[in-house]
């Protein structure tokens, strides 16, 4: 169970990282009456869907260009050892 949570947080945690960086959301503080402050949070739907778009075709694309590569080429040496 702790593992569960420890993940989760982990992930929450990871995607406010990266939607900061990637500016999909931005967080003001405005002051309010009798001392109160106004958190607002503005998220960009439509950033976030174009990027995840973009890194699901950049993920394709790399998988596409793994199995190509891997088609015509062998990882491993063909010589024995010892061999020239």
């Amino acid at each position: 169970m702790r593992n569960l949570l420890a993940f989760l947080g982990a992930a929450l945690l990871t995607f406010a990282i990266v939607g900061w960086y990637l500016d999909w959301y931005k967080v003001k503080s405005t002051p309010a009456n009798n001392g109160h402050n106004q958190l607002n949070i503005d998220v960009n739907r439509s950033k976030i869907i174009d990027d995840v778009q973009k890194g699901e075709e950049k993920v394709h694309d790399l998988l596409e260009k793994s199995k190509t590569d891997d088609k015509g080429k062998s990882l491993q040496p063909t010589t024995k050892p010892g061999q020239k």
